[in-house]
């Protein structure tokens, strides 16, 4: 809070007004999140008073918390599944072709055999022992 009155003075001493945005610590342990918003009036007869708004803004902050979490995530997954999809499609393509390969020589299947072992213990080495 002490950040949020700090930024709030330095506001209000360059300008007319002031606006920023505290998050306090209830009772019970929780956080609430307010909006404060001041404005100096100065009357006709040269005095300043000094208006405040006060929101509460604790479901808005705890929603855009929460979205930009979200967008993390799918940005983590998004990465994630493309790269997976990457390594994926790579062996496939080489599983594939070697079938192509092994189809061409349909009556040669010892060295179709041979050949796709080999192409599995390159592509899996730690997965097959």
């Amino acid at each position: 809070m002490e950040v949020g009155l700090a930024d709030a003075l330095n506001q209000y001493t360059h300008s007319d007004h002031y606006a920023t945005i505290y998050r306090i610590r209830c009772k019970d342990d929780t956080y609430k999140y307010i909006e404060d918003r001041g404005q100096k009036v100065i009357k006709k007869d040269g005095t300043i008073e000094h208006w405040n708004l006060m929101l509460d803004k604790n479901d808005f902050m705890h929603k855009s918390i929460a979205l930009e979490s979200e967008k993390k995530a799918n940005k983590s997954k998004s990465d994630f599944l493309s790269r997976m999809s990457h390594d994926m499609r790579t062996s496939l393509n080489g599983i594939i072709g070697l079938l192509k390969i092994a189809e061409k020589h349909f009556d040669d299947r010892e060295s179709d055999q041979l050949l796709l072992s080999e192409f599995c213990l390159n592509l899996f080495p730690h997965q097959i022992q």
